[in-house]
């Protein structure tokens, strides 16, 4: 009788997992560096924090333009860039350029209208009134606007408008939630009026890989082939 040694096989699917993980993190690490590095310098430092004050009074000189070009990067570039590494092969320039435009959109237009609009409704910073912003954003803005986030990225890919849209709303809809319900409370009782785009930007880059990373996976038809 002939013996057969059987191995059992490695799993990939986690091995896969760590992989993803891994590459992302290493392309994440930089840009986390460099903010951690940016806040203690800003805490330690008087020269430094005389130079971002400075840079603070551009930003105020010129609002609008500066939502729009760091919304470009924070809530498109980076965060689709790091999902894209997460995913592996090649880039897909089309998507990348593409939601760099439509993250600038979210920014200039969707946050700051949303964030002047809820001072108008509930002023002031109390424990009341941040709670009642929270909960407008939440409740009311928030899914309207990831319906339309969802549908733009179909056609960004050259997808059907409503392809895969059911399974990916309710995917990423309770997951906002979770973290923006969580975020937006210290974001909007703390944040100065004039920096709360800029504030929502440093916890949107997490947040924005993770909701690119779903948003761009395939739906019910076949997804985008990158550019070459």
């Amino acid at each position: 009788m002939r013996m057969v040694n059987a191995i059992a096989p490695v799993p990939l699917a986690p091995v896969r997992a760590r992989t993803k993980v891994w590459r992302a993190a290493k392309s994440a690490a930089p840009l986390f560096g460099a903010a951690a590095l940016g806040y203690a310098g800003y805490k330690l430092s008087a020269d430094f924090r005389e130079v971002v004050d400075s840079v603070r009074l551009q930003i105020n000189r010129y609002p609008r333009a500066s939502a729009y070009g760091s919304s470009a990067l924070t809530f498109g570039a980076i965060p689709d860039f790091l999902a894209q590494r997460y995913e592996g092969g090649k880039l897909n320039w089309r998507r990348l350029i593409g939601l760099t435009a439509l993250g600038s959109l979210v920014g200039g237009a969707y946050c700051r209208g949303l964030y002047d609009a809820q001072e108008q409704l509930f002023p002031g910073s109390g424990l009341s009134a941040t709670v009642k912003k929270v909960l407008f954003d939440q409740g009311t803005a928030t899914p309207l606007y990831l319906l339309l986030y969802l549908m733009s990225v179909n056609l960004i890919n050259k997808k059907p408008v409503f392809d895969g849209l059911r399974e990916k709303y309710v995917g990423i809809l309770p997951k906002g939630w979770l973290y923006w319900g969580l975020m937006a409370l210290p974001l909007l009782y703390n944040a100065p009026q004039d920096l709360k785009v800029f504030v929502a930007q440093a916890f949107s880059l997490l947040w924005f890989t993770i909701q690119s990373k779903i948003a761009n996976s395939s739906g019910s038809s076949e997804p985008a082939k990158p550019c070459p």
